[in-house]
């Protein structure tokens, strides 16, 4: 997993998708690790394509152009939700310090194509993802050979 993060996994993770040869696309973290340490980003791209797309489109000015050309309520409601599933991994007896923010712990608009993307394959849904898709054809080459997600986001990472 180390060379596909291109470091090692910070606390447990799951696997969540994996391209249709079994390689991993797509895995998740617990939103608490270790002792107390709070984690905003539940979702982590590590197939090398399609980050590699994603960063070649991020060094191109995507992230101006979902800026000008998705509604921030749009990103507001991604956001929410993200943050709505997230929290709900968290025990109700927890009392440490809790993540905060929407899709990668972002409090408002956008930053992360990447982030967006591993929450849309993860079953969220991504108002962001949606429209770059629609308007990206390299990005829907990535997607080519991509599993169905293994578990729904309702039930990752449950820690009975």
């Amino acid at each position: 997993m180390s060379i596909l993060l291109d470091r090692p996994p910070i606390g447990e993770f799951v696997v969540v998708r994996r391209r249709v040869d079994g390689d991993i696309a797509l895995i998740s973290t617990f939103p608490i690790i270790g002792d107390d340490k709070p984690m905003p980003t539940l979702f982590w791209l590590v197939d090398p394509t399609l980050v590699r797309t994603i960063s070649t489109l991020e060094s191109r000015g995507i992230i101006t152009w979902v800026r000008q050309n998705v509604p921030l309520e749009e990103m507001e409601e991604s956001h929410r939700r993200y943050r709505t599933l997230r929290d709900s991994l968290i025990p109700p007896t927890y009392e440490g310090p809790r993540p905060y923010g929407g899709v990668a712990g972002t409090r408002i608009g956008f930053k992360c194509l990447h982030a967006h993307m591993a929450w849309h394959l993860a079953g969220g849904d991504d108002p962001i993802v949606n429209k770059v898709l629609a308007e990206f054809p390299s990005l829907n080459d990535a997607l080519v050979g991509m599993a169905p997600a293994t578990l729904p986001p309702s039930l990752l990472l449950s820690k009975d």
